[in-house]
């Protein structure tokens, strides 16, 4: 399943508001590409390969802050090819950050 569509699941419970799943996308909340204008996400990521180090440092921050709470990483096929993913997944895995979890599209 591509991330997007991953996404528009993941998000369906939490949004009440029917209109963010009405065609056409480029007018949707929950579009193609992450952006900031619905609540269930806290950033935006740009280019490809960014999402897993911002949500690696978010997990981070919030072992630091003695925060309880998981911070979640959609990652499509493509994106993990991309050599920020894989310093990302090693810079997790040295600081064990067991409250992150990254889900891939395929």
């Amino acid at each position: 399943m591509p991330a997007a569509a991953a996404l528009r699941r993941w998000a369906e419970p939490v949004c009440s508001n029917q209109a963010n799943f009405e065609t056409p996308p480029v007018q949707l909340n929950l579009e193609g590409h992450p952006n900031t204008a619905a609540a269930i996400r806290g950033r935006a990521t740009g280019s490809l390969g960014q999402g897993l180090s911002v949500g690696a440092g978010m997990a981070l921050a919030a072992r630091l802050d003695h925060l309880n709470y998981n911070t979640y990483v959609l990652l499509g096929d493509g994106e993990i090819a991309e050599g920020a993913v894989w310093e990302a997944m090693s810079f997790a895995g040295i600081y064990k950050l067991n409250n992150l979890i990254a889900i891939s599209g395929q």
